[in-house]
């Protein structure tokens, strides 16, 4: 598979797939630790809901999100076709991670910050916020 290079968002806000090892999703979290912070970095395959692969770091950089895409990639044995999803911050937009998603011919959605916010904003308004009230705050 080619990666796409488009203003194409292949997910469309679908996360919803029939088979495993089809799209994951990525994310870093910050832990406060005493006065600092460490940093939580995830892959998770959205056919189960389940967590990949994991690691922790005092830096938030490249590395950390390259070193658990590839514990990930390598547990699941190289699977093709796979979509990667996340958001545009700098370590999964930085040459080092798109060159290796390129050479692994993977696909990474979302090409631009337009594209980004038009599906954010199409997520809060069209889905997030129309959703039926929530039970915490007694349905209002």
């Amino acid at each position: 598979m080619v990666s796409i290079k488009s203003d194409k968002n292949i997910l469309n806000i679908n996360f919803s797939v029939n088979t495993p090892n089809t799209v994951w999703v990525s994310d870093i979290t910050y832990i406060h630790v005493n006065n600092s912070f460490v940093y939580l970095c995830v892959v998770i395959d959205i056919f189960s809901r389940k967590f990949i692969s994991y690691a922790v770091s005092r830096k938030i950089d490249s590395k950390l999100v390259i070193n658990t895409f590839l514990l990930a990639f390598n547990k699941r044995d190289k699977p093709k076709n796979l979509i990667f999803h996340s958001d545009n911050g700098f370590q999964y937009t930085s040459t080092a991670f798109r060159r290796l998603l390129d050479n692994l011919d993977l696909i990474q959605p979302f090409s631009s910050l337009a594209e980004v916010k038009i599906h954010i904003f199409d997520y809060i308004e069209g889905f997030y916020n129309s959703r039926p009230p929530h039970s915490d705050n007694n349905m209002l």
